[in-house]
């Protein structure tokens, strides 16, 4: 599987593009020059974008290239119909908003333009723009010299996006779990198989976005040089270390990643399960097909492996999502993990420090939860203030609080080993939001 990244360091405002292991992508390459400098080759009403706009668009292409790699797909052979279930999936399965995915189908479409004007071959068919005409009264404009008179205007629509994709929401508390309905989670994902469980914890913890546990190290790695085991964490003066990713967009991020849910993976995963499933996928796994068309050995290191010895993969991890969501009869993805920890954060945060949440304080609150979430729009802190709020309204926010576990879990029929691990996963979870030292990692 090739993989596409940006070197940025050059005197050039064009970032270039090339494939981890050699290899420039010519055609993004062309194509990131024309919008820079020759916007007009492209489409005739384009304007002129600014370095950073450019990055913007670079990685929102890079990002599907990426994508498709990931399945075996060269972006040229891909069709629009592959295309329309990788926007469903980031919209049902990653829990992106139909606005985002409105501006990386922009991005798209306009690159696949480009190489059908430069006569490159593709089978990317993107349906036609929808042209909707729309009216504005000038009595509703301030400046109107002409009131009850009405104005039209066409306005195109991005047709790769469905509608209702873009219904407006202003909180998050239909994708927050309580804690009676964590426990029931990850017990069921525990049977399906433990790693999926320790997953899950792991996203509760860090609010990483299904992308981002993904590139948890096992070790050291090139973009996290400094990374340490559980053990060495623990002998330090810190009780966090930093976790570089890069998020939706190409954007590189950073997020905080506590003692205990390094102690979790290395507990509860890592010693129990990691060194048989490691063998299975030296032994089985790389001499598959799949491991071939994937171009995977023995020198990959992968924190994340199934009972069989498999790297586990997103497609993998949604599914048991979809599955545990069926059984249980409440509606859970794995981004419900990010909402959930980063609404009982909040909360607590708001309890600790003695601070009533007002969206009126969102920009001094944005400060320090916008790195544990990796976003830069203050806009989603917003949709957090609100979660919180309203949750406290109808009385029902102590459900969703870590407060709330020793005693939800007598209420589970667990057989006695489960109750043993789900006990110690609990007293990892709480002192995981009770412990966080805000002033320290902010």
């Amino acid at each position: 599987m090739r993989v596409l990244e940006f070197n940025r360091n050059t005197p050039c405002v064009v970032p270039i593009p090339y494939y981890v292991g050699g290899g420039i992508e010519e055609n993004l390459l062309s194509f990131l020059v024309a919008r820079n400098a020759y916007p007009e080759q492209i489409k005739s009403e384009l304007k002129d974008v600014g370095a950073s706009r450019l990055d913007d668009i670079a990685g929102h292409i890079s990002f599907l290239i990426n994508i498709f790699e990931q399945e075996g797909i060269s972006y040229l052979e891909a069709t629009y119909e592959t295309l329309s279930q990788v926007i469903k999936s980031l919209y049902e399965d990653e829990e992106w908003k139909g606005s985002s995915l409105i501006i990386y189908a922009g991005s798209w479409r306009l690159f696949y333009t480009y190489l059908t004007k430069i006569n490159v071959s593709h089978n990317m068919i993107m349906p036609k723009k929808l042209k909707v005409s729309s009216k504005v009264r000038k009595d509703d404009q301030f400046l109107s010299h002409a009131a009850g008179s009405i104005n039209y205007y066409d306005n195109d629509r991005e047709t790769m996006v469905p509608t209702e994709y873009l219904i407006f929401t202003d909180d998050y508390r239909e994708k927050v779990i309580s804690m009676d309905q964590w426990f029931e989670l990850y017990s069921y994902l525990y049977d399906e198989d433990p790693v999926y469980a320790i997953m899950a914890a792991t996203m509760l913890q860090t609010f990483l976005r299904i992308g981002g546990v993904f590139q948890f190290p096992m070790a050291p790695t090139k973009q996290n040089p400094k990374w340490k085991r559980y053990a060495q964490l623990k002998q330090g003066s810190k009780s966090f270390q930093e976790l570089n990713y890069i998020k939706k967009g190409q954007r590189r991020a950073k997020c905080l990643v506590h003692l205990c849910t390094m102690e979790l993976i290395e507990s509860e995963y890592m010693k129990p399960f990691y060194k048989e499933r490691r063998s299975l996928y030296e032994s089985k796994y790389v001499k598959s097909k799949h491991a071939r068309n994937k171009v995977r050995t023995v020198k990959d290191k992968f924190l994340w492996l199934n009972k069989n010895g498999t790297p586990v993969s997103k497609k993998e991890l949604q599914a048991v999502f979809i599955k545990a969501s069926e059984a249980l009869g409440f509606d859970v993805t794995a981004h419900s993990m990010r909402h959930t920890g980063a609404t009982q954060l909040l909360w607590l945060y708001s309890e600790q420090h003695k601070v009533t949440l007002d969206v009126k304080q969102s920009s001094s609150i944005h400060v320090w939860l916008k790195k544990q979430l990796g976003h830069a729009s203050i806009e989603t802190t917003e949709h957090y203030i609100r979660t919180v709020n309203r949750l406290e309204s109808e009385d029902v926010i102590a459900e969703m609080l870590p407060t709330a576990l020793p005693a939800s879990i007598e209420k589970m029929n667990l057989p006695d080993e489960y109750l043993v691990i789900m006990k110690r996963a609990i007293k990892q979870n709480e002192v995981f939001f009770r412990g966080i030292d805000y002033d320290e990692a902010a």
